[in-house]
């Protein structure tokens, strides 16, 4: 019966010890857990903020406010009527803070042909986000396809894009990236 006692004496002792501030009981292994959830909600959110740089120097709230509340029809006619810096900063934001993405941006922003190719150029080799990367490759693509600018006939254009999909650092993406490559060297 002493055994019995000590045993229960000392299972609430730890217990208590080991219980969180409303009294709920933890074991190691859950105080583990929690830590490791802890560290891994930390990490991803360093990574958030790492990985998107380049939407650190656009002002995305600004146009979730203006341009993304309108419908779908009436962004097409403002975003056209944009100059090509603008446009640029909507798509990307579109893209990166929008559910569903903006990806529909990209056909009427690939139709500025020559006078985008220059920006997304610049914009494309000062990336080290693989979304980045991944949302101004889907423009160029659309200006290959569209002939609205000889992409694969601008070799520093080329360069700059085989450099920007050996860069990038997701499987997944890269293997977009690669795809959408190709498409813009086949599309000649």
């Amino acid at each position: 019966m002493d055994r019995a006692r000590r045993i229960h004496s000392e299972s609430k002792t730890y217990a208590k010890q080991n219980a969180d501030s409303y009294g709920t009981y933890k074991s190691k292994w859950g105080m583990r857990m929690q830590s490791i959830k802890w560290l891994l909600i930390m990490m991803l959110i360093s990574a958030c903020t790492t990985e998107n740089d380049d939407l650190s120097h656009l002002n995305c709230s600004a146009f979730a406010d203006t341009f993304f509340r309108k419908p779908v029809t009436s962004q097409a006619d403002e975003f056209i009527k944009q100059d090509v810096e603008t446009q640029y900063a909507i798509y990307i934001c579109g893209c990166q803070t929008r559910e569903p993405p903006s990806v529909h941006l990209a056909i009427p922003f690939a139709k500025k042909g020559r006078e985008a190719a220059g920006l997304l150029k610049e914009k494309l080799s000062h990336s080290r986000s693989d979304a980045t990367t991944r949302d101004i490759l889907l423009v160029i693509e659309q200006m290959a396809i569209q002939k609205s600018y000889d992409v694969a006939g601008d070799r520093d254009l080329m360069k700059v894009i085989d450099v920007a999909v050996s860069r990038t650092k997701d499987p997944f993406w890269k293997k977009q990236n690669e795809q959408a490559y190709q498409e813009i060297v086949s599309s000649r």
